[in-house]
């Protein structure tokens, strides 16, 4: 368990290294029914892979850890790790792939049944990080209200409004 929390300073220092160094400590320490251990272990795995660039094998990575949770009906858990797979695809440069891993993340929440989760906020923000990178910030989500459990993600989503006038984004610069 202390190599899962060195792993998470590692990663809020930045350290690629030390985050796969703690993360594998953890798994090799961990036995294979302490399978939530083994996932934050994992996850720290593809963490490392992203801080380290190698963003192909994290997007991999997190996609798998993704499956694993949504097998194991871990909804909160599997919206984090959605909302660190739509960073990896942001990084790419792939908006549209950002989209859909929101949606999804939008969708698992409103299927539960239950209020919206908390970790519904990050996939509204990384949906509205993609609308100000395309200069649609009419389109970005301001203020979502709780779903009903038949709402699709997609409209819950892009039925979201602004309330409030937004300041236009400053002019990229050419250097």
């Amino acid at each position: 368990m202390i190599a899962v929390a060195r792993g998470y300073l590692a990663q809020l220092r930045g350290d690629a290294r030390g985050t796969a160094e703690f993360g594998s400590q953890a798994l090799a320490e961990s036995r294979e029914d302490e399978w939530i251990l083994r996932s934050v272990a994992q996850g720290q795995l593809a963490v490392a892979q992203w801080l380290d660039g190698r963003l192909d094998e994290a997007e991999h990575a997190f996609a798998h850890g993704i499956a694993g949770r949504r097998a194991a009906g871990l909804a909160t858990w599997e919206a984090w790790e959605s909302y660190e797979l739509g960073q990896v695809q942001f990084a790419q440069g792939r908006l549209d792939a950002v989209v859909r891993t929101c949606e999804q993340a939008l969708e698992v929440a409103a299927g539960t049944g239950q209020a919206l989760l908390p970790t519904s906020g990050p996939a509204y923000a990384g949906l509205a990080e993609v609308a100000y990178q395309r200069n649609e910030l009419d389109r970005a989500p301001s203020s979502p209200s709780t779903p009903s459990r038949n709402t699709s993600a997609t409209s819950w989503a892009s039925s979201a409004r602004p309330t409030a006038p937004r300041p236009s984004p400053a002019p990229a610069s050419s250097a």
